[in-house]
């Protein structure tokens, strides 16, 4: 649910650095090379600490944090880190928190279903937008979205999933408005505590503020974008659009291509309250595509709380055939 964090810290940088640190950007910030946490450093005092939270926790990305006790895990894990280096270490207020999970949706129809969505939190949104077929960006001054398939980046770009990875990054002010204050923060500048209900709440408002302008057809058009989408539904692609814009040489034909995939991804395919539902992530979603190797107990997994959390998980298909081939060889030595 909480992927990487930035959070304001103060205190004074231990001297000679510790063996694991190394100092980059010129001296102007360390990293620990085992977790991958950098401490920006400006002269001899730390003012930030950054990491990725479930790689401190879970020692590997692209694992979801799935409840309030990984995530209060995590956060201690990242001031102890950091104060193996700050002597008296004072955390302040989060300065950056990305929400993330897995859909279970091909991310090729979710791309091409959100492009053509406005979000109520970007003004002239298609301005700032990169698009590739399984890749989709919403850059922000304050709040910045991103969809892509995991597969297709770990693999680098050799195998695709049907997993859609979503992160919404956000920035001090979208902090403020939407991970609320608790308790603790109330008379404090910012906010010192992540709730993890606070925080899926506020994946959730975001993902359901794409909404579709289309959803009810307009008269002027209305009929043929709804004639348009049944023909594409019925013949599975989208050449028939193509044949209607060639042979009428419309005015805008880039309007009429987005009403109707607006009709047939949005309305008809995706349901994204049914992918975000009000009590909580989907549980049966795995971490990673269960094609990717090294999940679960696997080879790699040296850490228990990956080795416990796979073993609660059906084995992929190709550990199936190892065990059974493992098996075979062991009836015929005996």
């Amino acid at each position: 649910m909480i992927d990487t964090v930035v959070r304001q810290v103060c205190g004074e940088i231990i001297q000679p650095i510790r063996d694991g640190w190394k100092w980059e950007a010129g001296g102007k910030r360390l990293r620990n090379t085992a977790t991958d946490l950098f401490i920006g450093v400006d002269g001899d005092r730390a003012f930030k600490v950054q990491a990725e939270l479930p790689k401190l926790l879970f020692g590997r990305a692209y694992i979801l944090i799935k409840n309030q006790q990984e995530l209060t895990a995590a956060t201690d894990l990242l001031l102890k880190i950091a104060s193996q280096v700050v002597s008296r270490l004072e955390p302040g207020p989060y300065w950056r928190v990305d929400l993330c999970s897995h859909l279970p949706v091909d991310c090729g129809e979710l791309t091409a279903s959100l492009r053509t969505c406005p979000h109520a939190s970007f003004r002239q949104w298609n301005r700032r937008t990169l698009y590739y077929e399984r890749n989709f960006q919403i850059l922000g001054r304050r709040l910045s979205f991103t969809t892509y398939d995991p597969l297709l980046k770990q693999s680098r770009h050799k195998k695709t999933s049907n997993i859609s990875r979503i992160e919404w990054r956000l920035n001090p002010e979208k902090i403020k408005e939407l991970l609320f204050y608790t308790a603790a923060d109330i008379n404090k500048r910012g906010v010192h505590t992540l709730d993890f209900q606070a925080c899926w709440q506020a994946f959730r408002k975001l993902m359901l503020g794409f909404h579709n302008p289309l959803r009810e057809c307009p008269a002027k058009g209305g009929g043929l974008f709804a004639f348009l989408a049944s023909e594409v539904e019925i013949s599975g692609n989208y050449e028939v659009i193509e044949r209607y814009l060639h042979a009428k040489k419309p005015k805008d034909p880039n309007r009429i291509r987005r009403a109707v995939r607006c009709l047939v991804n949005f309305d008809r395919r995706i349901d994204i309250a049914a992918l975000v539902p009000s009590t909580g992530p989907l549980q049966d979603i795995p971490d990673l595509p269960s094609v990717m190797a090294g999940r679960g107990n696997g080879k790699g997994d040296k850490n228990p709380a990956i080795a416990s959390r796979a073993a609660q998980e059906p084995p992929s298909a190709g550990q199936a055939k190892g065990r059974r081939l493992q098996g075979k060889e062991g009836r015929t030595e005996a």
